[in-house]
């Protein structure tokens, strides 16, 4: 068959037909060199060999195939290896049908014959024959389908088989909505200026690997195994050398009778450590993928399918053959061969697996230690066609992910890339090249289990959706298998009758042929995609919307940052940056000032992370999501975070900024959290400081006030590292207080914590639970006993305090630990540190682990650092009576109280049903009399020792602030509710009254 050359004289009838690219891509008429023809075009179905030589050269300057276009390659010609297929002179490529490279593999009997070429494909580029060197072409326009494969050659009955293939594109323009099919280990390399790959399809086939990082295979005859006492109903070991421990496994027995005197004990030893959408089974059966034993495990892993949005399966299998087990296999690939590893999306075993549950006294004789022979294997599940940790390329990452590494996916464009709706799928590793101007990747589905990045965009504003599938939908993780085999005999008998009628019995022996397989697994159906470096150019705007695993470095000239949250349908839920190695964060975004976090942002390297500096702040950092490392440092003008804060072990979190909220989140520190700004909104955050908390705020320091739907719960100094982790307060803020709070600190034993605070103190008075940063709920929790442990609580200057509205011990802090005086040791006021000692704790309440309420008991204790305010009645502080139908809230404390009568009716709080004098007691009534004439009579009922005042305005809507008289109620008995009346002359203009009554509320204390 010969390709069909137009004459000269059609030459305008048979040019390509470009499709226009918006005026960004146009035709490069300009030839590299003169080629014979104007056109090949091909029309019919045409099948190549190369060699021999049945093909003539392409020699033209257009090519355009319409039909089919096969080139079947054997292993040389001349001597060399024929890799690609190249025309000459060629300038513009089109391909409307179909171009398949095959190489043949021959088949003689039921052997294969090494004839493979090293790989078989397609070179589209312009091959200059007059310089001999090879050029970048004008155009390439697929809209049809290119593959290269190879083939089995069975009598002329071909059976396509996975090979290297290759489809080199270097042109000016690259315009590809059609399909690109390469085999695994392939290299499809697309180079261009502009490149267009709008719904096209690139695809090497994938094969996933799984090897062997260890094994080993031997007879073990240490005598130290015993197989009753080492394989139990929960925890199974393996002999020696190989020691596979199970601390919870579920065990699989088979037990089969072979006539009188023969038994095969079947046992597998399971231990998962698995995610909730994985699943394990056993099957005792033949296997239907190659392995040649009755041991099956089946582990069946489900994932949303970002293709389609629906639940999809993966299925993995292990199957081991028992009895090739026990004959020292070879190992190939680092995996002993009796051991057969399957993994695909079509479930192989339809019947019920096999009940799990332990049969004792299965392993006899019971005690006894065996010798067995074992095969062992702890093999590696990897995306990858091969392994990417040879210690030979951790040297070089890098030229060994790009050039190295099969199965490679390289698309570089100098000007322009779009890759809008493409689908790329299959590679080991995929290269995306664009720095001067990146179009998106919009409904793009693009995996590859790593990557190398750098896009940029002309306009500043780089928007990056559906550029990287977060996984790859193959299994990762590791299986362990161990399969042992061993025999034992035991003495059996049976009872019978001889022909004379007397008893006999025969004893015989049974062999019992013990099989016995160990696995322990930690798998997912899916693995994460990396990318070895990043680097992402937009000078304004940098907008992530897909997951980027980052394993070395990143880089961005963006001044704003945003990761988002996504809807329903998209690649991933969020945007995410998750950077571990050498990546420091100042360096990768030098020009970065506002960032704006609605995804995740994970740093995972050896130090605190810098956001902005002193001298350059952020002007806003704004995180809904998570941002994780092992320190935060940031400066920002303005701080917002309704998301999570997470900083490791050690680390520590420290915030400088204008304005800082945090609302609806919470922040983990390992360390320190260090809070420096002007003002500070925190309300329903959860913050955990295991050391340290030091708020440093000038103007406004609030919580929002108390409620159950923004209470904060903020914990500090869990952590045995340190002395002089606490919580801090050094300044008093203008306004504002922490009513809603609850802080938990902590004293490790033989730790000595210092608390600093900087609030006024105003006396046992409710003035000091106003604007005086007051604490809705302190936890003092000491783990350890005094002296070695204690709470040092220091006042910031003269004369400060605490005002806390429910103070609870706990621990060695507790009121049942106190000394003979009533004084708590494990917290600690007379104290020269800083010299000032006089730091008072106010509290509207007092519990205590196993003491109940103690606000009487601690009152005036610690040489009277610790005092009662019983008036205030706060959030925590708080109790509800009911008189009369209305509901009014008291201190709980002193409602309880088993010693005060608040009300001086003789009955103490705890026992009277009306503890207080109520409002609705009052009975405030204003009339006039002649007696004195022209009086006015205020009457009011009142009780004992009570402050009485009597208030009077002009004008009935007040203001009441004009005192006529203030008295002290005298203390008759029994009745404690006493009528006054006070006489005030008629005057003009009228007076209207207002009577306030105060009662002694601890009396008689």
């Amino acid at each position: 068959m010969m390709y069909h050359r137009k004459p000269a004289v059609n030459r305008q009838s048979g040019l390509v037909k470009w499709p226009w690219l918006l005026g960004v891509l146009g035709l490069v008429f300009v030839r590299a060199a003169l080629a014979t023809d104007p056109l090949y075009e091909n029309d019919s179905v045409l099948t190549y060999t190369v060699p021999p030589q049945n093909m003539p050269a392409i020699d033209a300057t257009n090519f355009l195939n319409n039909n089919s276009f096969q080139i079947n390659f054997t292993s040389t010609k001349g001597g060399q290896n024929i890799e690609t297929f190249e025309s000459e002179n060629t300038v513009n490529y089109t391909n409307n049908g179909t171009m398949v490279a095959t190489s043949p593999i021959l088949v003689s009997g039921s052997l294969l014959i090494l004839s493979l070429s090293p790989g078989c494909g397609f070179n589209f580029d312009t091959f200059n024959t007059q310089s001999g060197l090879e050029q970048m072409a004008g155009n390439f326009y697929n809209p049809g389908n290119i593959r290269a494969n190879s083939f089995v050659d069975l009598q002329n009955n071909f059976f396509l088989v996975s090979t290297i293939g290759k489809c080199l594109v270097n042109a000016s323009n690259i315009i590809n909505p059609g399909t690109i099919d390469l085999g695994a280990n392939s290299l499809a390399q697309l180079t261009g200026k502009n490149v267009d790959l709008t719904r096209g399809t690139l695809t090497l086939e994938d094969i996933p690997s799984i090897f062997g990082s260890f094994a080993a295979v031997g007879t073990d005859t240490n005598g130290d195994w015993i197989p009753s006492e080492d394989l139990q109903p929960t925890a199974a070991l393996s002999s020696s050398p190989v020691f596979l421990f199970l601390a919870s496994s579920t065990p699989y027995f088979q037990v089969t009778v072979q006539g009188s005197n023969s038994t095969v004990v079947r046992a597998i030893f399971l231990q998962d450590q698995l995610t909730n959408n994985i699943t394990s089974k056993v099957f005792w059966a033949g296997s239907p993928f190659g392995g040649g034993g009755l041991f099956n495990i089946e582990w069946d892993g489900t994932y949303v399918d970002p293709v389609s949005g629906n639940t999809t399966t993966e299925y993995l299998y292990l199957n081991d053959d028992d009895v090739l087990g026990s004959l020292n296999p070879p190992i190939i690939n680092g995996i002993p061969i009796n051991f057969t590893f399957f993994e695909g999306n079509q479930e192989l075993f339809f019947g019920p697996s096999a009940p799990a549950g332990y049969q004792a006294g299965v392993f006899q004789p019971f005690g006894a230690v065996v010798t067995n022979t074992y095969s062992y294997v702890d093999a590696q599940l990897i995306p990858t066609s091969v392994a990417t940790n040879n210690p030979t390329t951790q040297q070089n990452v890098t030229n060994y992910l790009s050039q190295v590494l099969p199965g490679r996916i390289q698309i570089s464009a100098d000007s322009n890339l779009d890759l809008s709706l493409s689908q790329i799928s299959g590679q080991n590793y995929l290269s995306l090249r664009a720095p001067v101007q990146f179009n998106g990747s919009a409904g793009a589905h693009i995996f590859s289990p790593y990557s190398d990045i750098n896009l940029g965009v002309t306009n500043g504003f780089l928007t990056l959706t559906n550029l990287m599938e977060p996984f790859v939908p193959v299994w990762n993780g590791s299986v362990q298998a161990w399969s042992a085999r061993w025999i034992s005999f035991t003495t059996n008998f049976n009872i019978g009758v001889d022909t004379n009628g007397l008893a006999t019995t025969n004893f015989f022996a049974v062999t019992n042929d013990y099989r016995v397989l160990l696995v322990s697994s930690s798998l997912l159906p899916t693995t994460s995609s990396e990318i070895q470096d990043l680097g992402l150019h937009g000078t304004n705007s940098l907008v992530v919307s897909d997951v980027f695993n980052v394993l070395r470095s990143f880089t961005t000239d963006a001044r704003n940052l945003t990761l988002t949250t996504n809807g329903p349908g998209s690649t991933s839920s969020d945007g995410e940056l998750n950077l571990a190695g050498p990546i420091v964060w100042p360096s990768a975004t030098p020009n970065l000032r506002n960032v704006t976090n609605s995804g995740a942002i994970r740093i995972y390297n050896l130090n605190s992370v810098n956001f902005g500096t002193s001298a350059s702040p952020y002007g806003a950092f704004i995180n809904h999501g998570i941002v994780a490392d092992l320190g935060s440092i940031i400066y920002a003008t303005n701080f917002e975070s309704d998301g999570i804060f997470s900083n490791a072990v050690l680390g520590s979190f420290i915030l400088n900024s204008q304005t800082a909220t945090l609302t609806n989140g919470s922040l983990f520190a390992g360390g320190d959290v260090s809070i420096t700004t002007g003002s500070l909104l925190a309300s329903n955050v959860f913050l955990q400081a295991n050391r340290s908390l030091t708020l440093t705020v000038t103007n406004l320091l609030t919580d929002t006030g108390p409620s159950p739907t923004n209470a904060n719960f903020w914990s500090v100094g869990a952590t045995n590292i340190g002395n002089g982790s606490g919580f801090c307060l050094p300044i008093k803020p203008v306004v504002g207080d922490l009513l809603g709070t609850t802080v938990t600190n902590y004293a490790p034993a033989n730790r000595k914590i210092v608390n600093l605070w900087a609030g006024q103190d105003r006396g046992t008075s409710n003035a000091g639970y106003t604007n005086n940063v007051a604490v809705g709920h302190l936890v003092l929790d000491a783990l350890g006993q005094a002296p070695g442990t204690w709470f040092t609580n220091i006042s910031v200057g003269a004369s400060n305090a605490i005002y806390v509205d429910r103070l609870e011990l706990r621990g060695y802090a507790s009121y049942t630990n106190h000394d003979s005086g009533g004084n708590i040791p494990t917290l600690a006021f007379n104290t020269n540190l800083l010299n000032n000692n006089n730091l008072v704790i106010y509290y509207a309440d007092a519990i205590a682990d196993g003491a109940g309420d103690v606000s009487e008991l601690i009152n005036h204790k610690n040489h009277d650092h610790l005092r009662w305010v019983p008036t205030y009645v706060g959030y925590f502080s708080s109790t509800n009576l009911v008189f009369l139908g209305t509901t009014n809230t008291f201190n709980i404390a002193l409602a309880q109280s088993h010693d005060i009568d608040s009300d001086g009716d003789g009955v103490v709080n705890a026992s009277d049903p009306t503890p207080f004098f109520l409002p609705s007691m009052l009975n405030f009534v204003d009339y006039v009399t002649n007696n004195p004439a022209n009086t006015i009579v205020v009457s009011w009922n009142t009780i004992p020792l009570a402050t009485n005042f009597v208030y009077y305005s002009t004008n009935m809507v007040g203001p009441y602030n004009q005192l006529l008289t203030n008295f002290i109620s005298p203390q008759p008995r029994p009745n404690p509710a006493t009528n006054v009346m006070v006489f005030d002359p008629m005057v003009s203009p009228p007076r209207y009254y207002q009577v306030v009554v105060s009662p002694w509320l601890t009396w008689p204390y």
